[in-house]
């Protein structure tokens, strides 16, 4: 029994971080049981949240169970190993990414990685990497929890885990224990310090001998990292760990990457039917520290979805060099398969492109990041039915699967991106609406329909081209996709129907090849409670590989959605092949340009930096939460770029900043504190 008592010591004491330890490159960390290197040596100094933002600290909203939030911008460039980043995302489950987004979840027999690992996740920090849950088992939030960010007064970035709870299956509400960490980012010697307030017992039983609260980091290619701890027994308290960069490299690592397709933002795209086949752009990048000097062969392949051979591949053979940190592009030009044939009730064909580069010297170290995948779709005139001869511009397969499918545009905006593969008159939104049948007045309420204009190569949302609604008495009158019965043990059973409808613009709206349209979307809900059964919500197809075009709309200010990597609507538009003579055209679309806040969060004040290619009239207003207009400048700026500075003596908040310029607008939102 002594035995197995001392056994089971050592056993927990192994699981506890080292008091020092460093990874391949020169990376290390120390504990504050650390001994011989004082000035290494953290100190326990914790950071509330209500000092972050000079007391107004910004908050993840709508929170639940294994999730990522991202891109957050940081308020400096932080230099993680040898690459530079400006922006975060932030998971769940007590971790942080950089460069791409990541949702890391518990799953099979390991639970979670170890660090180093060339699986992915790469280049991202894991405070507390655990099962955590900010929601109860029946969705409501946990008293407490929330995931907060922001600058502190010594100017690093602290993001906070507080009071968040540990998933826990064996409990009646799903949860239990609470902790309490956070993730400091020092732009003065990009070191990172892990501090933890507060860690509860309580993990999950049912995961028996599997790796759970991990500690640790990993660069890019995941060949160099820090492994802290595994299996960290709570509870514990005051702690911290600081991890130090080295100020040059022990290591030697050659990897290059696939950026991007098709755009800047992997988003996906439209084919038509025996109409044009464009040339694809696509992006590779030297993510490694040393310079490329071979030759790099990169590969596009189409497949349909569920077959593994591909029905379209073309090579092209990148021939210069790459620098460290350094991107270029390459363009494939054989046609694509165009001629094919539609496979859902859409008259589309959903194909999965895949984008892959390798180095033809070797020595690559991480082919994992080789790959990159993203959605194209082959759109047919329709046959039948009363848009038939028209096209459906959709990213949905048309299906909608209750047990893995959702909705959206419920409680605030949600929306999609669209950009024409050739000239098209716009005449109609599709969308499919799950809609329960009751007494009319209980629980049947309006949805909203808005189109804006689109600028794809600047990402920016332009003017409102039409207001459009389905109205109530339209309900029943949509084409009928399925019928779902639901029984909630009431009295009587639930049936809802999904339906298919069209809605017609007021005025139909010419695009040319590469114009877009932003479609936003709200069911108009009534103040005070809802209906105890209310189903009235536009529906969402969620998987492996989405679009990336889903937004939400926050304030008057549309974004990308949350949930983008998953999520497409169930929303599209109807498009006929383009008469000239019929609807209005866009204008074109204005030059590459782009504009953001520096430094954001910022004390007092910051500027807006303005790119311009080509120059002219910029519009910016500077407005609070409710609308307010604070503020209004409109210079007329050349091209290039300009850094103006925003009125001080705001009191601390959070503002919203619109850049305007040849009709499109970027949203911007600005934290003083």
């Amino acid at each position: 029994m002594r035995w197995l008592t001392l056994l089971g010591l050592l056993l927990s004491l192994k699981a506890q971080p080292a008091p020092t330890g460093s990874d391949l490159c020169g990376y290390r960390w120390y504990t504050e049981s650390a001994v011989g290197n004082p000035d290494s040596i953290p100190t326990f100094q914790w950071v509330p949240t209500s000092q972050l933002n000079n007391g107004n600290p910004s908050f993840i909203q709508l929170l639940g169970d294994d999730g990522v939030v991202g891109p957050i911008r940081l308020p400096f460039e932080f230099t993680f190993y040898w690459n530079k980043y400006d922006e975060i995302y932030i998971g769940y489950n007590g971790y942080i990414t950089f460069g791409r987004r990541a949702n890391v979840a518990s799953a099979g027999s390991a639970v979670f990685p170890t660090f180093p690992n060339s699986a992915f996740p790469n280049q991202w920090i894991a405070a507390y990497l655990a099962d955590l849950t900010f929601v109860k088992e029946d969705g409501t939030p946990i008293p407490g929890a929330r995931l907060a960010y922001g600058t502190d007064g010594a100017g690093r970035f602290v993001i906070t885990w507080d009071s968040v709870a540990y998933w826990n299956g064996q409990q009646p509400e799903g949860w239990t224990g609470k902790c309490v960490f956070q993730i400091i980012l020092d732009p003065r010697d990009n070191s990172i310090l892990l501090q933890y307030d507060t860690i509860s017992p309580g993990y999950y039983p049912g995961y028996g001998s599997g790796n759970y609260n991990v500690v640790g980091m990993e660069n890019a290619t995941g060949q160099s990292g820090l492994n802290i701890a595994q299996r960290w027994e709570p509870p514990f308290a005051k702690k911290a760990i600081k991890i130090w960069r080295p100020s040059s490299f022990d290591c030697t690592i050659r990897d290059i990457q696939a950026d991007w397709l098709f755009n800047e933002y992997s988003q996906g795209v439209f084919l038509l039917q025996n109409g044009a086949s464009p040339s694809v752009p696509a992006v590779v990048f030297n993510t490694g520290n040393q310079p490329t000097t071979g030759n790099i062969r990169c590969i596009l392949s189409l497949f349909e979805e569920g077959n593994p051979q591909a029905i379209h591949r073309d090579t092209v053979l990148h021939t210069s060099g790459l620098d460290v940190d350094a991107r270029d592009t390459v363009l494939f030009t054989r046609r694509l398969p165009v001629d094919q044939s539609p496979t859902t009730s859409l008259s589309t064909k959903p194909l999965i492109a895949e984008y892959q580069v390798n180095l033809l010297s070797g020595g690559d170290a991480l082919p994992a990041n080789n790959r990159l995948r993203a959605r194209a779709v082959l759109c047919a005139p329709l046959q039948s039915g009363p848009n038939r001869g028209k096209y459906l511009l959709r990213f949905d397969d048309g299906e909608f699967e209750p047990a893995e499918d959702g909705a959206g545009g419920l409680g605030f905006p949600s929306g999609m991106t669209f950009v024409a593969p050739d000239s098209l008159r716009i005449e109609a939104l599709s969308l499919d609406m799950l809609y329960q049948h009751q007494p009319r007045g209980d629980g049947d309420f309006p949805v909203a329909l808005w189109v804006f204009a689109y600028d794809p190569r600047n990402d920016a949302i332009g003017q409102r081209l039409d207001s459009v609604g389905l109205r109530v008495q339209d309900f029943e009158n949509g084409e009928v996709l399925d019928t779902l019965t639901i029984d909630r043990a009431a009295p009587v059973e639930t049936l809802l129907f999904l339906r298919r409808y069209t809605v017609r613009l007021t005025n139909p709206i010419r695009l040319e090849g590469g114009q877009g349209l932003a479609v936003g979307f709200l069911t108009l809900l009534p103040s005070g409670p809802l209906p105890q059964n209310f189903v009235n919500r536009i529906v969402s197809q969620e998987g492996s590989l989405s679009s990336r075009r889903a937004l939400e709309g926050v304030a008057g200010v549309w974004a990308p959605s949350r949930e983008i990597e998953t999520v497409d609507y169930a929303i599209g538009l109807v498009a006929s092949a383009l008469n000239p003579a019929l609807g209005f055209s866009l204008p074109p679309l204005p030059p590459y340009w782009n504009a953001f806040l520096w430094p954001n969060p910022a004390k007092e004040s910051a500027q807006v930096r303005i790119e311009l290619t080509e120059g002219d009239n910029v519009v910016l207003r500077l407005m609070d939460m409710t609308g307010r207009l604070l503020w209004e400048a409109s210079p007329d700026l050349p091209s290039g770029t300009h850094n103006l500075a925003l009125p001080s003596g705001l009191a601390p908040g959070t503002y919203l900043l619109s850049v305007t310029y040849r009709g499109y607008t970027k949203g911007l939102r600005l934290v003083l504190y």
